[in-house]
């Protein structure tokens, strides 16, 4: 399908909150739609977006009825319109538009959403998906779990116990000053190696300033809780994956490589599974 790049002044409130929506917001491939900043990944960013549009209820399936698919890019006051065109037949359950890599070449915050005209005449607005653009750096060493067992969480896990959290550490790196902050983030998957979909509710981000000598020398930790949701549903050969990002000043410095931890609930020789007592 063919797509346009006509722009226009945005107006109003960009804000997720702003005005009433009967559609939800647009997903992005390879963006974690639990992240409330959507951190664009590195590798997208030269690769371009590809928006997903769901097929929305009373849909075009007869003729000459023809609904109007317009989806909607803002950065930076300027709202680019990356598609535009008349649905018919009858659309696919999924829409993919895709978002031209020359829209992200500077770093800053983004909002994506679609609008249905049905049959050309009355809208219905979706909310907008927030996107975080960052082209800084991947060269940080990937964040450790000191309380893994051969990189496994288990019921065995002490210091702390796997319920009560799960300790994060950035290792030390000669650039950390006083002052920086570290922001964490992390994602539970059913899976062991961290592929398919992050599962809802899991993520967590944590903004944490190195403030002494000797988070400089030996590290910064950081404990992801509370157990529900961020743990709990890892419950057999499951994941997480961490990483984080170096700020100073409010901007994005660096960014570190992923760690992954594989988590396992399930009582050795039992049909039950360990958590809280």
């Amino acid at each position: 399908m063919a797509t346009s790049n006509k722009k226009i002044k945005k107006a109003g409130n960009s804000s997720l909150s702003a005005g009433v929506h009967d559609y939800d917001a647009p997903e992005v491939v390879g963006v974690d739609v639990n992240d409330p900043e959507g951190q664009v990944p590195i590798e997208l960013i030269t690769k371009g977006l590809e928006v997903i549009v769901k097929r929305w209820e009373n849909f075009p399936d007869k003729p000459p009825r023809k609904d109007r698919l317009r989806v909607a890019w803002e950065f930076a006051g300027t709202k680019t319109w990356v598609f535009d065109e008349l649905i018919y037949p009858v659309p696919p359950e999924r829409m993919f538009i895709k978002i031209d890599p020359g829209l992200l070449t500077e770093d800053g915050v983004a909002y994506v959403s679609y609008e249905v005209w049905l049959e050309d005449i009355n809208v219905i607005h979706s909310a907008k998906r927030k996107l975080t653009i960052d082209s800084a750096p991947v060269d940080l060493l990937e964040p450790e779990f000191p309380s893994a067992d051969g990189g496994y969480l288990n019921c065995s896990t002490d210091n702390p116990p796997l319920w009560e959290g799960v300790r994060v550490k950035v290792p030390p790196d000669p650039d950390f000053a006083r002052g920086d902050v570290l922001i964490v983030h992390w994602d539970g998957y059913k899976s062991l190696n961290g592929s398919g979909p992050p599962i809802a509710n899991t993520y967590k981000k944590i903004r944490k300033t190195i403030v002494t000598q000797e988070e400089l020398d030996k590290g910064v930790e950081v404990l992801i809780e509370p157990f529900v949701p961020h743990i709990e549903p890892m419950i057999d050969n499951a994941s997480a994956l961490a990483r984080y990002s170096l700020e100073r000043n409010g901007q994005i410095k660096r960014r570190s490589k992923v760690g992954l931890v594989r988590i396992d609930r399930i009582i050795p020789g039992e049909w039950d599974v360990c958590g809280p007592p």
